[in-house]
């Protein structure tokens, strides 16, 4: 993460290429620093604080929106290329929560399932307690935002313990 590609990072921007056990072991050191229990969020909780109590398919109105809320592919390229932005310079979602979508990729703390199975597991599931991937959320500055930058848009194609991503 210290030297994240053809970008030089900066401190305002989001940390990338993260595995999932370095966003575990950053919790862990923030719960000790605090003296609270920090965690990644579970799928639902991510959707919940994302969608910020709206039902559509984008959280801020309609898709022609978008660049107004998240840096995607779209609106960071530069020459070809693609790095991530200062977090804070897009508008909030209703809850007051910045870069929710686009900058990039969340880890939620789930491993990835298609889906509930029962409708008890529906409120606030929390997923499987194994599995191949850990589920990423929120799209990131290198993919399309039409596809990806969405509250209810799960992606396990990049959420390998082992894969860097931002987190």
């Amino acid at each position: 993460w210290r030297t994240p590609g053809e970008w030089k990072a900066t401190d305002d921007e989001p940390v990338a290429h993260l595995t999932w056990n370095d966003a575990q072991a950053f919790c862990h050191w923030l719960s000790r620093k605090e003296g609270v229990t920090c965690t990644l969020p579970t799928e639902a909780q991510w959707e919940f604080a994302c969608g910020a109590g709206t039902t559509g398919t984008y959280q801020y109105g309609d898709f022609t929106n978008l660049s107004e809320y998240a840096w995607t592919w779209a609106n960071t390229g530069h020459e070809g290329k693609a790095w991530p932005r200062a977090v804070g310079q897009k508008k909030p979602n209703a809850f007051g929560l910045y870069d929710m979508l686009g900058g990039v990729s969340e880890f939620c703390s789930d491993w990835y399932d298609v889906g509930p199975k029962t409708p008890e597991l529906r409120i606030d599931p929390t997923g499987p307690t194994q599995g191949f991937s850990h589920v990423t959320r929120g799209g990131s500055w290198y993919r399309p935002g039409e596809l990806n930058a969405r509250c209810g848009v799960p992606d396990t194609s990049y959420s390998f313990d082992t894969t860097d991503v931002g987190g």
